[in-house]
């Protein structure tokens, strides 16, 4: 009777269990795929990224582009990749999943003559006592940081490639409990061309920063065990070749001396051999 019923459960999965799948991936509107026919486009491809940015040459018309859904029913447009016209040109892709939801992803392009004036990369993005993950790349558009409870701003230092571009914060004034979105604004020297860097900042409430200061802790007595055994474990080292030291001073003080009887051995050997030949003369 049990493999019977094993068996329907059996059957009654393979039936469903695709439909069950494919009901899941209805609302998906992500991206798998997403290449250009131009070089520096930035940031990298990211699914969970929905804006980028490429700086091309008063020659570049058009962007080529190659886009693969993540659900293959899915469809795509593609709106504002020709007839580019000088300044900046958006090119956008909606996604449409098959239950009709849909998303976008922007691709900012600035057409222009002088690149130096259209550069909007940073040379510097840092935060005072707080470290950015990933770490800063000019080609790195979000990061994200965590402050401890009592933290309510940021001192962030933004220093852009090109110093004639201006730099604009966004959402740092005061910071919540939770998730915080600070958007660093870089317009270019062109006053046209810009690009957005995203930190998401997270505020640890009462109970994160409880956990978070205990776990300092614990990690700075592991680090003093850990200091401590190689302390310990130098010190030894240290000793073991002072002994060493000790053992081969004493050892050539051996040798010394040795050497130093042997020789008084040869010089009153060779006296004694002269005292006989003289006397056996006389």
């Amino acid at each position: 009777m049990k493999k019977y019923v094993l068996l329907i459960l059996l059957v009654i999965s393979i039936i469903f269990l695709p439909n069950i799948v494919n009901a899941e991936d209805e609302d998906n509107t992500s991206l798998k795929i997403m290449r250009t026919n131009k070089e520096n486009i930035v940031p990298n491809f990211d699914k969970g990224i929905f804006k980028y940015y490429l700086t091309v040459d008063n020659n570049t018309n058009s962007l080529d582009l190659t886009v693969v859904p993540e659900n293959d029913d899915s469809k795509i447009e593609i709106i504002g990749n020709e007839n580019f016209k000088s300044g900046t040109n958006v090119v956008e892709i909606k996604v449409i999943a098959p239950d009709g939801n849909s998303n976008s992803y922007k691709i900012y392009v600035t057409k222009t003559n002088d690149l130096e004036k259209a550069n909007t990369n940073l040379e510097t993005l840092a935060i005072e006592n707080v470290l950015l993950y990933p770490y800063f790349d000019t080609t790195i558009t979000k990061y994200n940081v965590s402050v401890d409870n009592d933290v309510e701003k940021l001192n962030i230092l933004v220093v852009p490639e090109n110093i004639n571009a201006k730099v604009s914060i966004e959402g740092n004034d005061v910071l919540n409990i939770g998730d915080n979105t600070i958007i660093v604004n870089v317009l270019a020297e062109d006053g046209v061309t810009f690009r957005k860097y995203e930190i998401i900042a997270h505020r640890r409430n009462a109970t994160e920063q409880e956990n978070f200061e205990e776990q300092e802790e614990e990690e700075e007595e592991q680090l003093e065990v850990l200091l401590s055994e190689y302390n310990e474990e130098n010190q030894n080292i240290e000793e073991n070749e002072i002994n060493n030291n000790e053992s081969d001073n004493n050892n050539n003080d051996k040798l010394v001396l040795l050497f130093i009887i042997i020789g008084l051995i040869i010089i009153f050997g060779i006296g004694s051999i002269y005292i006989k030949k003289k006397k056996n003369k006389t």
